[in-house]
């Protein structure tokens, strides 16, 4: 940004500099050549800035993409290492029950929390669907069935749980939903 000001300021400098010479130019007498001679100076140069200006935008747009990538990778970088306390207590639990092969449930349910704790501090939040409304936005129709006219509409039961990360979604929930047929009186 600052390059491009002092770009701006150079360019008023010779523009000043142009219309002095040209005044000057009309007072000697030889106005007509030296003020070609002066317009191709001065197209030469502002060739060659426009030349440096966008070689210097080629090399932030690049600078800013390589930033951006290795931002991307540091931030993959910490999520992975907050999640490693999970890989460990894996391997602990199969090292522990390798010889009995008995794994308690307690002793899952405490690392899934540990893992979800971990994902949610990081901005994953679950999307609530079995009893709410079917939003189309947020949840993924695999079924349907018929029910009385207080549940039309609504999630009747959950097969995957949906998934978003900082209020964008990131995996809608695949639900059955409800829908009622109004029943024809019989002739």
């Amino acid at each position: 940004m600052m390059e491009v000001m002092k770009e701006e300021k150079e360019k008023k400098k010779i523009e000043i500099q142009i219309e002095d010479d040209n005044a000057a130019d009309v007072h000697e007498g030889s106005h007509e050549s030296l003020e070609t001679s002066s317009n191709q100076e001065v197209e030469t140069d502002y060739s060659e800035k426009l030349q440096r200006l966008q070689a210097e935008f080629l090399n932030y747009k690049r600078r800013v993409e390589k930033e951006k990538d290795e931002i991307g990778q540091f931030s993959k970088g910490n999520l992975i290492l907050s999640i490693l306390p999970v890989v460990d207590d894996i391997e602990r639990m199969i090292d522990h029950h390798e010889n009995d092969e008995t794994v308690t449930v307690e002793s899952v349910r405490l690392i899934y929390q540990k893992l979800i704790k971990i994902l949610s501090d990081e901005g994953l939040e679950s999307i609530d669907s079995e009893g709410a409304d079917f939003d189309p936005e947020c949840h993924e129709a695999l079924g349907i069935a018929e029910v009385e006219k207080e549940l039309d509409h609504k999630v009747l039961e959950e097969w995957q749980k949906g998934y978003r990360f900082k209020d964008r979604l990131i995996r809608p929930s695949r639900v059955q939903v409800g829908k009622y047929t109004p029943k024809r009186m019989e002739e």
